[in-house]
């Protein structure tokens, strides 16, 4: 990925070599992220506008240190500017997925929905490492339109994504672009009587495979974004041409009749 933030100002070449080496070590991580542009296969040799026929799918995994959410944070801004360098030139909607190892209340989450830092987040500040990584919070934004699916179908994110025996609470995140891809509906996150009869105490079990938990949604391309929301509780994908499922977990599970939340009228556009 590209832009790594600036190193911080150094008086001394000896003091420069030693704060870049150890700014690289931080950062020196195996997390990576996959772009990918889907085309629409014409039919009847009819191509549609290319609105409604190209889609950036991206996924991701972050750094999962607990203690190191600077890490997490750069590596968001790392993927964020790349994707404005790539999809907003080629003028692709976005569907942005992954385990972002943060959960709802951190920076992590406010700049990829929000755009910016608005809260100061005081976790950002601890420099015991006399390193820092991030410039200043007020400088870190992006220009992407995202919002995230569970929440704007739930009004909420899920009270969780990773469910296990000493830990529950929410890390992964569907993102996509609100003005260009409606949400149709989203499938709703297993609940505690339907994993614990399977796992015990929590996953990964024979049903749940993995400890965290799919999240599923039907989206249908969209020019502006604009127009009515339907309620889609089966199996058949998004009405009308750009539909398609989006999914974004490590465990899957089946989606049953009635599963769906059904968005009805929902003012904001959205996708599944």
């Amino acid at each position: 990925m590209h832009s790594l933030p600036h190193p911080p100002d150094v008086l001394t070449p000896t003091h420069q070599h030693a704060t870049r080496n150890t700014q690289h070590d931080s950062l020196s991580k195996d997390n990576v992220a996959q772009i990918v542009v889907l085309e629409v296969i014409p039919k009847h040799g009819v191509r549609p506008p290319r609105q409604l026929s190209h889609l950036c799918v991206v996924n991701t995994h972050l750094y999962s240190n607990v203690n190191r959410p600077d890490v997490k944070l750069w590596q968001t801004m790392a993927l964020t500017n790349e994707l404005q360098q790539f999809a907003i030139q080629r003028d692709l909607a976005l569907i942005v997925c992954g385990d972002f190892n943060s959960e709802p209340e951190s920076a992590v989450h406010e700049l990829l929905t929000e755009g910016c830092l608005a809260r100061h987040h005081p976790e950002l500040d601890d420099e015991d490492d006399n390193v820092r990584i991030l410039p200043d919070q007020g400088e870190i934004y992006h220009s992407l339109d995202l919002a995230s699916a569970m929440q704007t179908a739930l009004g909420r994110e899920p009270a969780y994504t990773n469910y296990t025996s000493d830990w529950k609470g929410t890390l992964d995140y569907l993102l996509y672009s609100p003005m260009r891809i409606r949400l149709m509906s989203v499938a709703q996150i297993p609940s505690p009587e339907e994993i614990l009869p399977e796992s015990g105490t929590g996953l990964p079990s024979a049903v749940y495979p993995s400890d965290h938990l799919m999240l599923c949604v039907d989206v249908a391309l969209s020019i502006t974004g604009s127009g009515s929301v339907v309620n889609n509780n089966n199996n058949n994908g998004g009405s009308g041409s750009g539909s398609g499922r989006g999914g974004s977990g490590h465990g899957g599970y089946g989606r049953k009749q009635g599963v769906s939340t059904g968005l009805g009228a929902h003012k904001r556009p959205g996708m599944r």
